[in-house]
């Protein structure tokens, strides 16, 4: 339908090399997410795609004062009403659009602007912002933008349907009922933090709520299912936007805690660990804070 079919055996064989290189900080195995997936669903995910990194032309916060060492902390334990809730893609890989909602969600309630964590809709992005490609890759700033100047509606007026369709819709000035109104909530800004060393900085962020980031996605980052993820095999699948809720450390390798956009069966419940301090795949690039 969107791609060639996937064997599981071709799963596998990934799977065989994987666990064979030395040294791995994480385990890999097959995971809920992909078990659940058909031959279609698997041929999607391992097409590369959104194969252009997107340098941000954000306002930017630069600053040259010491960040002094800061204690481990985890949003989804802090505040799991507010964080733990996971989304799934499926067939509309615009991670950038999840990560903004996400992070607007997550921090209006964690901020106490909403009474409970409200699930805003992502689909009306995706249908409404003339920047955006439909389900092709978005340029990452014109989605906080979108989300500075219009806003978006909450997802029970405008429903994700693009994850089964791997199509926009029209831009609805009505929600899906067809009787009632738009109500639309708006971010204040989103910045981008801009340092030789983004580390201390992000973990300043932390502090105050989640933030975002970009990262290259390679094959094996598919079979993470725990432990700290570095590269370590298979070809570029494409670049996309996550949102970071901590860091802490294991074994005394310190790492960045994910929330990406596969569901709550990835991973480590919905999870993932990023070796922190060493720019893996990109991560400390392009971090990203927004004000509700």
């Amino acid at each position: 339908m969107f791609a060639v079919s996937f064997q599981l055996n071709t799963l596998n064989s990934h799977l065989e090399i994987l666990k064979n290189i030395p040294g791995l900080t994480w385990t890999p195995g097959i995971s809920k997410y992909l078990l659940n997936k058909d031959q279609d669903e698997l041929g999607y995910l391992f097409t590369p795609k959104q194969l252009n990194p997107q340098k941000l032309n954000l306002p930017t916060h630069e600053t040259q004062a010491p960040y002094t060492e800061l204690e481990p902390i985890d949003w989804s334990e802090l505040k799991p009403e507010c964080v733990n809730v996971f989304r799934d893609m499926g067939y509309c890989q615009i991670s950038e659009t999840f990560a903004l909602i996400s992070l607007m969600s997550d921090q209006r309630c964690i901020k106490k602007r909403d009474p409970v964590r409200i699930l805003y809709s992502e689909q009306y992005i995706i249908n409404c912002n003339k920047f955006q490609n439909g389900c092709e890759r978005s340029t990452t700033y014109m989605v906080p933008d979108y989300l500075s100047y219009y806003g978006t509606t909450f997802e029970n007026c405008t429903s994700y349907k693009s994850g089964s369709t791997g199509k926009k819709m029209q831009c609805a000035r009505i929600c899906d009922d067809n009787v009632t109104q738009l109500n639309l909530t708006k971010i204040i800004n989103a910045t981008q933090m801009k340092m030789k060393d983004n580390v201390g900085p992000m973990k300043q962020c932390l502090r105050y709520a989640p933030i975002s980031a970009q990262f290259t996605l390679y094959e094996d980052f598919m079979f993470y299912t725990g432990g700290i993820y570095q590269h370590s095999y298979g070809k570029l699948l494409g670049y996309h936007t996550c949102e970071i809720v901590g860091h802490g450390q294991d074994d005394g390798i310190a790492y960045w805690k994910v929330k990406f956009y596969f569901g709550p069966d990835f991973g480590e419940n919905g999870y993932i660990k990023f070796i922190m301090g060493q720019n893996e795949c990109g991560i400390e690039d392009y971090p990203l804070y927004i004000k509700v």
